[in-house]
């Protein structure tokens, strides 16, 4: 959870105001396909790579330029 989800939060939350001063920049998450069709026995893993294609959608289009 700290490193596959806190951490991708972690760093959009610290270059994002950045990004944003100079209106350019890209932010590259990388995640799993389990995250979107997820996998038998692996529930904490298919969670944190959910929330990282979420997050993603969801902060992508407030900060693209």
């Amino acid at each position: 959870m700290d490193t596959n989800l806190k951490g991708v939060f972690n760093c959009i939350q610290k270059v994002t105001p950045q990004m944003l001063r100079q209106r350019s920049g890209a932010i590259i998450n990388l995640s799993s396909v389990v995250g979107a069709v997820g996998n038998p026995g692996q529930t904490n893993y298919v969670a944190t790579k959910a929330g990282v294609i979420g997050m993603t959608k969801s902060v992508g289009p407030r900060t693209s330029f």
